[in-house]
């Protein structure tokens, strides 16, 4: 179905020049959004250090910055993988009461009943 769609936009002129119109328009609101986004962001960050520099408070040191950063890096992949190892645990007990106790179940019955067919 995509490759059809490909192929009918590829042989004919019309559809391609209004791909490539739209394919413009959209990257270029994208750039637009971005450009905003950024602009907005280092007037922020413009306002925030002319706020600490009219309290007179010290500006944020780069490398304090960088070293709670990774502090905090290592605490979330700490967490994430403490969360996996629990959700992996709870997902091996939920298959195991659901799945394979079932399984066992079934598995014993057809035992008893070839058995008792013998």
């Amino acid at each position: 179905m995509l490759e059809n769609l490909l192929n009918s936009i590829s042989d004919n002129p019309a559809y391609l020049a209004v791909t490539i119109v739209l394919i413009t328009m959209i990257t270029y609101s994208v750039i637009k959004k971005l450009f905003k986004l950024v602009t907005l962001g280092i007037a922020l960050f413009i306002i925030y250090c002319a706020y600490l520099l009219l309290t007179n408070q010290p500006l944020p040191n780069m490398d304090e910055i960088k070293i709670q950063l990774e502090n905090s890096e290592e605490k979330v992949k700490g967490d994430i993988k403490t969360q996996l190892e629990l959700g992996k645990e709870k997902i091996t007990d939920v298959i195991e009461d659901s799945v394979l106790d079932p399984l066992k179940e079934k598995t014993e019955t057809i035992k008893s009943n070839l058995d008792a067919l013998q």
